[in-house]
């Protein structure tokens, strides 16, 4: 008898995440686990129904954020509804911050800003658009590359594959859809 080996399949399948938009959500949780390594998975998967169940009751249309994605200004909101769950239930502030650069900056500006802002203690949120619309999170960054923590798996963004313009082919970062996070460290004071 002779056996034939299985083929791969046609079209390799689907990851979960492929088909929706909720990578804004990932990169505020990812962000979060940067700055507080005490988020485990329960933690983390305890701020994901929250912030999907804020998506549902303070968005328009929520199957839109699901299926597309959520814009900027849905992001942040998000984002303050995730500080203010890390502040009752872990006790960690957040700082949250645009970064400070020109509204239409070169490449350039932009990197030289990020290079400067990323560190131990902060990490920014990064809207990228050009080849696809994504959000991620970049927690270092050098000359040549940012290292980011990426819920579809991105590890760097390379300075060179960048441009704050629109160049065809290329990841557009947008100066203005950039938000820097920072663990604030309480100082308590002996009364």
């Amino acid at each position: 008898m002779i056996r034939r080996r299985r083929s791969a399949p046609v079209c390799p399948p689907l990851r979960q995440g492929e088909l929706d938009g909720l990578c804004g959500v990932y990169a505020i949780i990812n962000g979060l686990r940067l700055l507080c390594p005490d988020i485990d998975r329960e933690v983390a998967g305890e701020l994901f129904q929250r912030l999907v169940r804020y998506l549902a009751h303070h968005g328009t249309h929520p199957h839109r954020a699901v299926a597309s994605g959520v814009g900027f200004r849905t992001l942040n909101a998000l984002l303050d509804d995730a500080c203010s769950y890390a502040r009752r239930t872990l006790g960690v502030t957040i700082r949250v911050e645009g970064l400070t650069v020109p509204r239409v900056a070169r490449l350039d500006v932009t990197w030289a800003a990020l290079m400067q802002n990323l560190g131990s203690h902060r990490v920014a949120i990064i809207g990228l658009g050009g080849r696809y619309e994504h959000w991620t999170v970049a927690y270092a960054a050098s000359s040549r590359c940012l290292y980011l923590a990426d819920s579809a798996e991105l590890k760097l963004l390379l300075r060179s594959r960048c441009t704050t313009s629109r160049k065809q082919g290329l990841h557009k970062l947008s100066p203005n859809e950039i938000v820097l996070m920072s663990r604030v460290e309480m100082r308590w004071q002996d009364a």
